[in-house]
């Protein structure tokens, strides 16, 4: 197992493409908590790490830790996603025996995730012209 932090993309790519597995963690560091966001999109160029691992290694596995659901432009390079929304603190336990087949990935997103902003109601000013 080795480890890369994903600050530089082509590190990460090329560990990935050296692996038989890449798993990348990714997350909007809370930033929708109690306020709306202007944006979906993940921070800090992650989409563009994801990318890049994933045509690397096509069997990139995603984990998520937000607070809401996120646009994933990614989502058709990588061979899984799993969502851990509000995590607690066995959190790395659970990811872990997902990862390694010990629990089954099963269950019931609470929230509906884009393909795109624009399949999101309300996503312009003029369809909701509420004041900032």
């Amino acid at each position: 197992m080795s480890y890369n932090d994903g600050t530089d993309q082509n590190a990460a790519a090329n560990l990935a493409r050296s692996s038989s597995v890449a798993v990348v963690f990714a997350s909007d560091n809370y930033r929708h908590e109690e306020a709306d966001s202007a944006s979906l999109n993940l921070p800090d160029n992650q989409d563009a790490l994801i990318s890049a691992v994933a045509a690397a290694n096509p069997r990139t596995i995603v984990v998520l830790n937000d607070n809401s659901a996120i646009l994933m432009p990614w989502l058709n390079q990588v061979a899984g996603v799993f969502e851990g929304f509000h995590d607690g603190q066995v959190w790395g336990k659970a990811v872990a025996a997902l990862l390694f087949g010990d629990a089954n990935p099963s269950g019931h997103l609470p929230v509906t995730f884009p393909t795109s902003l624009s399949a999101v109601p309300a996503n312009t000013q003029a369809q909701w012209p509420a004041q900032p």
